[in-house]
C-alpha cells in the first residue's frame, strides 16, 4: 500500500506540474507579442499618420492560415477592422471578403489565395508577412493592388526577423532574383 499511495502522489504531483505548466502556457499565449507583429502595427501606424488616413486599407499575405489566424486576432485585438482570404474559401467567400475590405474592412490578411484573379486597385499596399520561396509569387502578391487603375504609388513591405528561416528564404530569393537578372537582363528586384 506504502508504495502505491507513494507512486500515486508521484503521479498527483506530475499532474500538478502539468496543471500548473499549462496555465502559465495559457499566460504566455494571452500575454505573448509576436515581434513580427508588432513591427507591422508600427509600419501600418506610421503610413496612417503620414498618409493622415485613419482608414488606409493595407493587404498582409501570410503562407500559413495558422499565421493568418493569429495575425486577424492581433489586429483585431488593436482596435482594426480584418477581411480574411485562404484557400479554404470558395470563390463566392472570398469575393464577399474582397467586398468586406473594399467597404469595411481597413485591413485584409490573406494567404497566396487572394493572389488568384482578385483585383484591388483600392488599396496599395501590401506586406509579406511570410515570405514565399519563389520570388514570382512576391510578384504576384504585388500585382493584386498593381494594376491597371491604381491611382497610388504601390509601396510593399517584406517582414523579415533576425531568426535563421526568414533570413534563408530572403537569400534564396535574392540569389533567383540575381540570376534572373544575369540570365535575362531583367531586375526584379
Amino acid at each position: 500500500d506504502s508504495k502505491k499511495s507513494s507512486g500515486s502522489n508521484g503521479l498527483m504531483d506530475e499532474e500538478e506540474i502539468l496543471a500548473e505548466l499549462i496555465e502559465e502556457a495559457k499566460s504566455c499565449l494571452q500575454y505573448e507579442t509576436d515581434a513580427k507583429a508588432e513591427a507591422l502595427l508600427k509600419q501600418y501606424k506610421i503610413l496612417q499618420q503620414e498618409g493622415d488616413n485613419p482608414d488606409l486599407k493595407i493587404l498582409v499575405f501570410t503562407e500559413f492560415r495558422s499565421t493568418q489566424k493569429m495575425l486577424q486576432g492581433i489586429l483585431e485585438k488593436n482596435g482594426y477592422s480584418c477581411a480574411t482570404i485562404n484557400g479554404g474559401q470558395d470563390l463566392d467567400e472570398r469575393k464577399r471578403a474582397l467586398t468586406k475590405f473594399k467597404n469595411e474592412a481597413q485591413i485584409l490578411v490573406a494567404t497566396d489565395a487572394a493572389g488568384e484573379s482578385l483585383n484591388m486597385q483600392f488599396c496599395h499596399i501590401v506586406f509579406n508577412y511570410d515570405l514565399p520561396w519563389n520570388p514570382m509569387m512576391i510578384e504576384q502578391r504585388i500585382g493584386r493592388v498593381d494594376r491597371i487603375g491604381q491611382k497610388d504609388t504601390v509601396q510593399a513591405f517584406n517582414m523579415l526577423t533576425n531568426n535563421s528561416v526568414d533570413l534563408r528564404v530572403y537569400e534564396v530569393i535574392h540569389e533567383k532574383l540575381n540570376n534572373i537578372l544575369n540570365q535575362l537582363g531583367i531586375d526584379k528586384t
